[in-house]
């Protein structure tokens, strides 16, 4: 079965951003289709994102996906482009 892939995104600046569009968890997560335990897990970190539902929040939140996430897409993209013998020499 394959991986679906997840994104490293922000939990506090998805919270900050929430909070400053005066948004519940709860409204959210009916905006990105989940729940407010899994919106709640993604802010504080205990749960991972799947790259669809980092691009739901961002949209529910009216925000670009880069403003969400750990890193920049473009640093993400180079990562993962990298020959696997570079990257962990890189590491």
């Amino acid at each position: 079965m394959p991986r679906t892939p997840t994104a490293q995104v922000n939990g506090a600046t998805i919270r900050d951003i929430r909070g400053l569009v005066g948004m519940t968890t709860r409204e959210l997560a009916q905006r990105a289709a989940t729940t407010s335990q899994h919106i709640s897990n993604v802010e504080l970190g205990t749960r991972p994102c799947s790259a669809a539902l980092a691009g739901r929040i961002a949209a529910a939140l009216g925000v670009r996906l880069e403003s969400i996430l750990r890193e920049p897409l473009a640093a993400t993209a180079e990562r993962h482009s990298r020959p696997r013998s570079r990257q962990r020499a890189a590491a």
